[in-house]
């Protein structure tokens, strides 16, 4: 249980600054004075109180951005995929990656298949 200037409440609702004391009661001395709602621990919280003839005003403020720095460029088209694929295949180990694919070999033939496709469904599109 956690009693806030007596009365039950959140801590995380509570300003840091605004702290002046916390106390713990555990075990028998909880239960004593809380009874059975007191029984795991009491955690005792007392706030500043306002000093009479003197105001004072405290400001703090965060800033956040939700923006990304940098968005990434996604390769959403299969051939653009394949065709940089077999790039980077070809710079890093010096030949086309043939046994990528189970069931049909990657090659150069496939590529330029994967390309006259891409074409024709982009014509076929534009002529809608």
């Amino acid at each position: 249980m956690i009693l806030i200037d007596g009365f039950e409440g959140d801590p995380s609702l509570l300003n840091p600054n605004d702290i002046e004391n916390v106390s713990v009661l555990k075990d028998a001395a909880s239960a004593a004075i809380y009874g059975a709602r007191g029984v795991f621990g009491v955690v005792l919280i007392t706030t500043k109180k306002g000093v009479k003839g003197r105001t004072s005003v405290s400001y703090s403020s965060n800033y956040a951005l939700k923006a990304p720095v940098t968005r990434p460029d996604f390769v959403t088209d299969g051939y653009t995929w394949a065709k940089m694929f077999a790039e980077a295949f070809v710079n890093g180990d010096g030949a086309f990656p043939q046994n990528a694919n189970k069931t049909q070999k990657f090659s150069q033939a496939y590529l330029d298949e994967f390309k006259r496709e891409k074409n024709l469904a982009s014509h076929i599109t534009r002529l809608r």
